[in-house]
């Protein structure tokens, strides 16, 4: 087509000040002009509109008590304004909805293609934004929605009226019985937090009762079985993205950038909530180069290599969230992992513990580090077995206690978690999943246990406990007691393997023993872990 076709947004209101400054500054990007209806909002949101440079004119409809909603007449009144403004095509978009980057390009397009095949209504994409500003919800119809927004101005429309759910594009301007695909996203805010869904569907419950206009009723906006969530499309995201504070912080610890870390911090990506994610690089390497195309995470590099309590220190330092857990490299959170997190803190847990997991499922030599290391925090061990790591911490602790030892090679959340002790309970949570990149060939198992019984000992001499050879007959009583407790929790599948880990288990017992064992005979400094 040779001339722009102009494009008009229809907004009907009604006391809407928490989204509407966030759609101005969306949608007058987008379109030519706004013309908006104000059913009778005492919020000031009639004002604020008014007051915009892209709106064209504010048709106002007199407050009332109590206030209905008057879908079928507030949709004819606002079309009738905008054809004064000669559009080729309307977009109607509510104040909680959002368009995507590039609408406007994008919408041209659609429209040359629906001219070129004479359709007179295109449907859009309908994200619903689920428990964060940058996921929508995608399993079964979720992912399916679409609605009837960008169609031609016609003179003879016929409007939708019903008083529920009805279509903004004209009956008469639907194609073989329905409103033809474009490949536009539009995304709906209101969503994203479960008090809002659950309003949403008491609001509809009560305009609805009998689920005349939607026969599968409204349950669904709150049931979250079979919940999948996606992360927005890259360049078809939103602006601007709503300022929303993180409820939890995670520090991702990193020594000389390992190439694990990048997996590390994709697996907070994909959590389907907001969160900050801070990365404390120490010891050089290039984790700014590598993640710094992610604006979702922040990097604190620091240059000298320092022990594990300064690298937390400095990821508190660099966090405000309300509650803060700590990510190694080698480890990946599960789904669920800040989820369950944060409805253990938000029901009161000042700290929350997590289960670890042992992602290379077919390894022999990744189970007998697992069952060795972790068999008192596998997600199954009794409550009353478990060992509390892993944990998050309400941030008013490290005002209480103070923060982690600097001076530790190993062994500092054991020293910090001594100190809450006496006055703090430690919950344990084995919904909250991390996975653990234990060693994968025999070689490296034994390696890695030989360095954990140096530490270890190390540890337990700074911290005034039992010494080296203590934490040598420690080691090597305990594998049987691992293979008990390990057979126990273990899940469906996975006890051939632990039976499997338990003829191996002696191994990587003696060489835990024997650094321990080393650490008496010939203490040295260690790599900070």
């Amino acid at each position: 087509m040779t001339n722009r076709p102009r494009i008009i947004a229809l907004l009907a209101f009604h006391n809407e000040m928490e989204y509407l400054p966030g759609y101005i500054s969306n949608v007058q990007r987008h379109v030519d002009g706004i013309v908006a209806l104000d059913d009778g909002s005492t919020d000031g949101s009639g004002d604020f509109i008014e007051r915009q440079d892209k709106v064209l004119e504010v048709v106002r409809v007199a407050p009332r008590t109590p206030h209905v909603w008057d879908e079928p007449t507030n949709r004819k009144l606002l079309i009738a304004a905008g054809r004064k403004y000669k559009p080729d095509w309307f977009v109607a978009v509510d104040a909680d909805e959002r368009l995507e980057k590039d609408f406007r390009d994008r919408a041209i397009r659609e429209i040359e293609r629906a001219n070129v095949e004479g359709l007179p209504a295109l449907s859009v994409n309908i994200r619903e934004l689920w428990n964060s500003p940058v996921h929508y919800r995608s399993d079964g119809n979720w992912g399916e929605k679409r609605h009837a927004r960008l169609f031609r101005d016609r003179d003879d429309a016929e409007l939708d009226p019903r008083a529920v759910h009805g279509h903004w594009a004209p009956l008469n301007s639907k194609s073989d019985g329905g409103y033809p695909e474009g490949d536009l996203n539009l995304y709906h805010l209101r969503m994203i937090d479960p008090v809002n869904r659950q309003a949403r569907r008491a609001r509809y419950e009560m305009l609805d009762p009998e689920n005349l206009y939607q026969p599968i009723g409204y349950r669904h906006l709150t049931d979250e079985t079979g919940l999948k969530l996606t992360r927005l499309p890259e360049g078809r995201e939103y602006e601007p993205l709503p300022v929303t504070t993180p409820g939890l912080g995670c520090v991702v610890l990193s020594v000389g950038h390992p190439p694990e870390l990048v997996a590390a911090v994709q697996s907070l990506l994909d959590q389907p909530h907001h969160i900050e994610i801070v990365v404390v690089n120490s010891g050089g390497g290039t984790a700014a180069r590598t993640l710094v195309a992610s604006q979702a995470v922040r990097i604190v590099e620091l240059p000298q290599r320092v022990l594990p309590g300064a690298a937390r220190n400095a990821g508190i330092s660099a966090t405000s969230a309300p509650y803060v857990a700590f990510l190694a490299a080698d480890c990946m959170a599960e789904e669920g992992w800040v989820r369950e997190r944060l409805h253990a803190h938000r029901q009161g847990a000042p700290a929350v513990a997590s289960a670890v997991t042992n992602p290379f499922r077919r390894n022999l030599a990744a189970w007998t580090s697992y069952v060795s290391l972790f068999c008192r925090r596998m997600p199954g061990v009794a409550p009353e077995e478990a060992l509390l790591y892993g944990v998050s911490y309400d941030r008013s602790l490290f005002d209480r206690f103070g923060r982690f030892r600097e001076d530790m090679r190993g062994g500092e959340d054991t020293e910090f978690n001594r100190r809450l002790a006496p006055e703090v309970e430690i919950r344990w949570v084995p919904a909250v999943r991390t996975a653990h990149r234990h060693s994968r060939s025999f070689g490296a198992l034994l390696h890695d246990h030989y360095r954990r019984g140096r530490r270890m000992a190390a540890m337990w001499q700074q911290l005034d406990g039992p010494g080296a050879v203590s934490v040598m007959k420690s080691a090597l009583k305990r594998f049987p007691a691992s293979t008990r407790m390990a057979w126990s929790a273990a899940g469906p599948g996975e006890r051939r393997w632990v039976f499997a880990a338990a003829l191996l288990i002696v191994f990587p017992s003696l060489a835990y023993a024997t650094g321990a064992l080393m650490h008496a005979i010939a203490p040295r400094d260690e790599e900070p872990v």
